[in-house]
This record gives C-alpha cells, structure tokens and sequence, in this order.
C-alpha cells in the first residue's frame, strides 16, 4: 500500500526483553481517586493485592515474585517462569498495564462508583540483570516506602513494607509475606528465586 515498506516501523517496536527482568507497573493520577473516595486509603492495599493476584494466576504473566507498595507493582520475571510473547517489549508492557488496570477498576467498583479513567504506566527495570542490580532495586523501592511510612507516622505493614507475592518453589503455591528487602530476609529471597 502507497508503496513503503512498513516492514521496518514494526520491527522498530518488536525489542525483546531479556530476563532476569523487573517490570514496574506505576498507578498514573490516583491522587484523584483518594479525593473522590472516602477511606481510599484503607481499601488500597486490599485491591491492589487481589488485581495483581489475579493478574499472576489468570492471565499469561507467570512472575515470579510481585512487589506492591501503595499504587505501584513491581514484578519480577525469571527463567523458571518466562514472558510470553517471545518477550516482545511493545506487547508485554500493554499488556500488563491494560490488565491490572482493567481488573483494578472492576475491583475499585465494590468499594467506591469512580468513574473516570484511570491506568498504570509500565516500565521494564533492567532487562537481562545481574542478581545484585535487582537486589539493589528493590532494597531502594523498600527504603522509599519505608521513609515515607516513618514520614507519614504509619504503623501498618502494608503501609510501612508494603506486600509481596511468590511463588514458593516446592508447592508452586502463591505466597503472601510482608518483606522488608533491606534486611537479610529479603535478599534471600530474591537470591532464592534467581537462582532457579
């Protein structure tokens, strides 16, 4: 059609991810949420755990491991669970950020009738990573979370550590733990999970 080539745009949009690999999915204007909603706060957690729980055991994206603090989900994707898609990058990132949110917003309606768009904006940390540099990333995303729980004086393991799923190597069953990855606790299990 009109004579190009469009072979090349498509390729353009078809760069692989290589595990071990973080993906960050980030909630885009929930603030607005928090204004609209009473009580947004307390119910957060609740949701963001089922969506992404479901988006892990529902759907083609197997992590490993999740890291939900507040509005954001780091996943981690190793070698004993793959990306699909052949690790397309333009496919995988759509993908997740549509589904969490298309289960978050279905989750958000039992708690409060928000009806204007919301989303998440998804990020790939590091592709093909060594063990330290995610180890790093997410003892920093715990520290983060950690000064603004002591900054907002909050007292809940949600709020000050935020929640993480695994899958637990044995059984295969989904984990729920609340980790603190700057401590020895938190790096072991990161250790344990890439070494699979």
């Amino acid at each position: 059609m009109f004579g190009y080539d469009w072979s090349y745009w498509l390729k353009s949009f078809e760069e692989k991810i290589e595990i071990p690999v973080v993906i960050r999915l980030d909630g885009k204007d929930f603030h607005n949420i928090y204004n609209y909603c009473k009580n947004f706060d307390k119910f957060l957690g609740r949701i963001m755990l089922k969506a992404t729980k479901e988006l892990m055991l529902k759907t083609e994206f197997k992590a490993q491991l999740a890291y939900i603090i507040f509005d954001e989900v780091n996943f981690l994707f190793t070698r004993k669970n793959p990306l699909p898609y052949n690790g397309k990058a333009r496919k995988i990132l759509t993908l997740l950020a549509s589904y969490l949110t298309s289960i978050f917003q279905k989750n958000l309606e039992k708690y409060c009738q928000y009806s204007k768009p919301l989303g998440f904006e998804a990020m790939i940390i590091g592709g093909n990573a060594p063990v330290n540099y995610i180890l790093e990333y997410f003892k920093w995303r715990c520290f983060h979370t950690l000064q603004k729980a002591k900054i907002l004086k909050v007292k809940s393991k949600w709020r000050k550590y935020g929640v993480t799923l695994y899958f637990e190597r044995a059984s295969n069953l989904l984990v729920k733990k609340y980790i603190d990855f700057t401590s020895e606790e938190g790096e072991v299990l990161i250790k344990r999970i890439l070494s699979v």
